[in-house]
């Protein structure tokens, strides 16, 4: 279950951009996303986006800030037969080596950057990514869920 479940979050991290499969669950207005290795998907799709272990994969999300805030921190979540389970993200500081400077200001827009590797001891598998970055309050500045597969 752990190597599913870390397996689903790191796809998910990459895999939420406007060329991949995902919705938006809430914080700022998105404005863009990408996902390096999922160019030709789209927002609305229902077929998963692939990542391939052994890869690294690179992601992007510009948004609008909903409020101030000293700090940021990602939240990721892999969703396993409807159940979100908490997965321990390596660099969840929203503000350190993102692309984001902190503070963040209301109305303002950022872009965070993530590169996360798809190692190849994950298991294929289809699942969905819930993908979040908060404020002080823990309160979402954006938040993604999209549907992965690692091939």
């Amino acid at each position: 279950m752990n190597y599913v479940l870390i397996y689903c979050v790191v796809l998910g991290i990459f895999l939420q951009s406007a060329y991949a499969r995902y919705t938006s669950c809430g914080g700022g207005k998105l404005i863009t996303v990408a996902v390096d290795s999922c160019p030709d998907l789209k927002n609305d799709s229902t077929a998963p986006c692939e990542l391939k272990r052994g890869t690294n994969v690179t992601m992007s999300v510009t948004f609008s800030s909903v409020k101030d805030s000293k700090k940021l921190n990602a939240v990721v979540h892999g969703i396993i037969a409807g159940v979100p389970v908490p997965f321990p993200f390596d660099h969840p500081d929203g503000c350190d080596k993102s692309g984001i400077t902190c503070p963040i200001s209301t109305g303002q827009t950022y872009t965070y950057k993530a590169v996360l590797a798809i190692s190849s001891s994950y298991p294929s598998i289809e699942c969905s990514v819930k993908w979040e970055l908060q404020d002080d309050n823990h309160d979402d500045e954006f938040c993604l869920v999209i549907l992965v597969k690692i091939t």
